[in-house]
């Protein structure tokens, strides 16, 4: 018995992280190619990312909500509205463990002073496997 509830305790523990490229199913497939920035925007260097983000570019993305640099993480460029952005996929994540949660993205990149800077876009998360009902409002472009 105690051999049992141990093996249950480790599986419950133990967790699983399935990646999904989306690019092609709706809301993403319009999400996808060269977009116009219609805010001004940060990419920054978020060091706390879960184990479900592995895979993703070490930079992210975020809206200035009038910021001179990136209010969270390490500041790496700016981003002025107007700016073009390529957006390469979309990413979901599925991840298992004591419990279940869907992670949402978009991944990018965008060429400032003549130097890539890949990113992520965090969408947003879900427990239904279905993307957020929020994507329209998260994207920057």
């Amino acid at each position: 018995m105690k051999t049992l509830l141990i093996n249950i305790t480790i599986a419950l523990l133990t967790a699983c992280t399935s990646v999904h490229d989306v690019s092609n199913v709706s809301p993403f497939q319009t999400k996808i190619g060269a977009k116009t920035l219609i805010v001004n925007a940060f990419i920054c260097k978020v060091d706390e990312r879960g184990s479900f983000a592995k895979g993703l570019p070490k930079y992210r993305i975020i809206k200035n909500n009038g910021f001179e640099k990136c209010p969270l993480g390490e500041h790496i460029t700016s981003l002025q509205k107007g700016e073009v952005v390529h957006i390469t996929s979309a990413s979901h994540r599925s991840h298992w463990g004591l419990f279940h949660s869907d992670h949402w993205y978009l991944v990018g990149s965008a060429i400032i002073k003549g130097k890539k800077h890949n990113f992520y876009n965090y969408l947003g998360l879900t427990t239904n496997g279905l993307p957020p009902d929020r994507v329209e409002t998260v994207v920057l472009w």
